[in-house]
């Protein structure tokens, strides 16, 4: 998220976040009439905000020099995710 991106619209590069901003502008028409919109939009704004997965990874590994404690998070990350999903079914 922190590289730069072609936007093939302008034929220039920019900041990943600000293609990700143009592609959801870009979808959400579609995404709103198949009722998606909301989702997509939660999750993708928890992922610019927090990072990615693979992110938080690296910074913990440079962090600790530890990949136990990489996979301590992982293991954790896992976990709160099943437990969402199986609060929402």
């Amino acid at each position: 998220l922190e590289a730069e991106l072609i936007d093939s619209n302008h034929e220039k590069c920019v900041s990943a976040r600000e293609r990700i901003e143009q592609l959801l502008t870009f979808v959400r028409p579609a995404l709103q009439e198949l009722e998606e919109w909301d989702e997509v939009y939660e999750i993708t704004q928890k992922v610019l905000k927090h990072g990615t997965s693979a992110a938080r990874q690296r910074e913990i590994y440079q962090r600790t020099k530890s990949f136990e404690k990489v996979m301590e998070f992982v293991i954790q990350e896992t976990a709160k995710a099943t437990v969402l999903k199986t609060a929402l079914s």
